[in-house]
């Protein structure tokens, strides 16, 4: 054995001191976030589209908020691509984050105030609310009774750096950098760069929708006004799913200051353009909220159980916007709520006394709290004295199962649940000497049973019990455990006659083995080449194979690859082609009476994977040229064109045709047409002489 090395012991116990380390940081960070996570409360996620984070101070893991998330002091919030949330501080000042948004919250004695880092925000307050104070870099915004928009890029130039733009929609607002304040009032925009401030009053100034407006429908469309104040007459109204306003899907000119469009769910981004001025660009999204879809229990059910308090789940579709939902229950008839709940999962279960009652889900909206109701679904409740005799699944009565299947894998017995029902008791019993030779009480409603069983005849039945009560056992399922079994074929059968093409594959089926397992299919051909191909199911679809005689068995395995059962060898013949229409009718040899009749039916066994089927009569004895031809897709034809045909005997024949062009061999078979000149005579039963008056 090799010496260890001092140099490997010493990276082994670097690697061991390194391992400690990092498990402390770990260990530090989390208990760092956890005790952040503990600190004051400072304001909620009010809304949230897709995703929002949240990191808390000196911690470098980013969680997922959900709505109504507790927000605390110096927690870092951002949004991701194509996402959206609105935080609202206690004091109720509404922070809107756009996607790809991020702040830092800090509140300062009474004073609030937001590290704005890169992306698009919008803060709007009350009257009477503190003082809004937003930093970013060297400026500091104060603000108060006002509502702002501020957008915050990086130039793709390191000589400009970033640039802040603040429009100031309500109220006004001071800048501060480097001891100097610049006022910016209502309907004023501000350019922040790092070498100048530059204020400017907007001549075109947007009214409605405000900006990150959230709007909700329940229809596929919503009609939406857009207004704005311009000097000028000439306005142009352009709307796009992107902030930068790229590919717009809709630009409209105007000589008004209002216009309504239908609007489908989605992101909208929007701004008006006169002359060389333009609005900044506002966005809004519409959301398409539809009630939720219940479940369980469905309308009209009805649920026994031998309980006084029945218990009931309820369970819902997950709502694609929105995650509170509401559940009212009422007796049936009476409008009076007996229950209520209101839940962010999908489920809920309650119990109540038997009777009749009705249910409905509602799905609370995240833009302005209405409950979108479904439709209500009625129940029933019934107390019974006793329980219900389970009904048993399997081994069903007269089923086979192979002895060494089961003593290796087990022998599955199952059957359905009872309602009420606690436990079940299952009895197996050897039918020739009436010797219990399992018996056992379960939770469950199957149970897998090794041991070595002895070829014979067995029974089992099953019993639901509880606290309670306990139900009369099923009627007594046999099957039989047998030593071997041969495995029967179906098709190809024994000596038949297979056609082949590229539409028609060859397929083998053989009787299910009454056990888990896996099949394996053995081909030879006529030089005795052999192939397998191994099917989870009774069947298996081999593909094409060229023309020949072949022969094939099937095998039954064992998980180990031991062969359990095999079936006889079957042969059959393969030919290129497809396969031939077997005549139905006429029958051969049939006579066709038309004497009142004005059609003939021609009738023949369909084959598999036609394009169309052409129909031939001939005159028997002379096969050289069809009197009558036709092509149809059906395996049934009326010929009423009678007039082609005269009394006497007939051949007739159906050739199949496949997409590719293939022709089929054709059966032929004979009738005879013929007319009954006694029938229409009308014969004179009465007395030869009448009287007429």
């Amino acid at each position: 054995m090799k010496n260890i090395s001092r140099g490997d012991l010493l990276f082994i116990l670097f690697l061991i001191l390194s391992t400690l380390v990092f498990a402390g940081m770990l260990y530090s960070d989390m208990t760092k976030r956890n005790q952040s996570g503990q600190g004051e409360v400072i304001g909620t996620i009010t809304f949230k589209e897709r995703v929002a984070q949240r990191k808390f101070q000196g911690t470098i893991v980013w969680e997922t908020l959900e709505q109504n998330a507790p927000l605390h002091n110096r927690d870092s919030i951002r949004t991701a691509n194509l996402s959206e949330a609105e935080i609202t501080l206690n004091d109720g000042t509404k922070i809107d984050l756009d996607e790809n948004s991020m702040v830092l919250l800090n509140l300062m004695g009474s004073d609030a105030e937001l590290d704005f880092s890169y992306g698009r925000i919008s803060t709007g307050q009350a009257s009477g609310t503190s003082n809004l104070k937003i930093r970013s870099g060297n400026e500091v915004i104060q603000a108060s009774d006002s509502k702002l928009s501020l957008t915050k890029t990086e130039s793709s130039d390191s000589s400009i750096g970033s640039t802040l733009s603040m429009l100031v929609e309500k109220g006004m607002a001071k800048i501060e950098r480097n001891g100097e304040f610049t006022e910016v009032k209502e309907n004023e925009k501000a350019d922040l760069n790092r070498d100048k401030i530059s204020v400017t009053e907007k001549l075109i100034r947007p009214i409605q929708p405000e900006n990150m407006l959230r709007m909700q429908t329940s229809k596929s469309t919503l009609p939406v006004t857009f207004s704005w104040k311009s000097k000028n007459k000439q306005n142009k109204l352009i709307l796009s799913r992107y902030a930068s306003m790229k590919e717009p899907w809709k630009i409209l000119n105007s000589n008004l200051e209002s216009e309504t469009i239908d609007l489908p769910p989605g992101n909208h981004y929007w701004k008006v353009v006169s002359g060389k001025d333009e609005t900044e660009v506002r966005s809004l999204t519409l959301y398409q909220i539809s009630s939720p879809s219940p479940i369980t229990p469905g309308n009209n059910t009805k649920i026994n159980s031998t309980d006084e308090s029945i218990p009931v789940t309820f369970t819902w579709k997950k709502a694609k916007i929105g995650t509170t939902y509401m559940i009212q229950v009422n007796r049936k008839g009476d409008s009076k709520i007996l229950w209520e709940d209101t839940t962010r999962v999908t489920t809920q279960t309650k119990s109540f006394p038997p009777g009749r009652y009705e249910w409905k889900v509602g799905l609370k909206s995240p833009i302005n709290q209405e409950v979108s109701w479904s439709n209500s679904q009625s129940f029933s409740l019934e107390k019974i004295s006793n329980l219900q005799i389970p009904a048993t699944i399997q081994p069903i009565t007269g089923s086979k199962v192979l002895a060494n299947v089961t003593s290796q894998k087990g022998l599955l017995f199952s059957w359905r649940y009872v309602t009420g029902a606690d436990s079940y008791k299952i009895i197996i019993t050897e039918s020739n000497s009436n010797e219990v030779i399992h018996s056992e009480i379960l939770k469950s409603n199957h149970l897998l049973l090794k041991k070595n069983w002895k070829p014979g005849k067995y029974t089992w039945k099953i019993q639901s019990l509880n606290k309670n009560y306990q139900s009369d056992f099923s009627p007594e399922n046999i099957f039989i455990i047998s030593e071997s079994e041969t495995i029967s074929t179906l098709s190809p059968e024994q000596g038949s006659v297979v056609f082949s093409s590229a539409q028609n594959p060859i397929s083998f089926r053989w009787k299910k083995i009454p056990s888990f397992g896996k099949y394996r299919v053995q081909l030879a051909d006529e030089k005795g080449n052999k192939k397998s191909k191994d099917s989870n199911s009774n069947s298996l679809n081999w593909g094409l194979l060229e023309p020949g005689t072949f022969q094939w068995t099937v095998e039954f395995l064992n998980s180990d690859g031991t062969v359990i059962a095999q079936s006889l060898p079957s042969e059959f013949t393969i030919k290129k082609g497809i396969t031939p229409p077997v005549p139905i009718q006429p029958k051969d040899k049939e006579r066709v009476d038309l004497t009142y009749a004005n059609q003939i039916r021609f009738e023949w066994k369909p084959s598999p994977f036609v394009r169309f089927y052409r129909l031939e009569i001939y005159p028997k004895g002379k096969m050289e040229s069809p009197i009558y031809k036709e092509q149809t897709t059906s395996n049934i034809y009326f010929l009423k064109r009678l007039n082609r045909l005269t009394t006497g005997f007939f051949t007739w024949k159906v050739v199949a045709l496949s997409k590719e062009g293939l022709e089929s061999n054709s059966e032929t078979s004979d009738f005879e047409i013929f007319l009954n000149p006694d029938k229409g005579k009308l014969e004179f039963t009465s007395p030869e002489t009448f009287y007429v008056e």
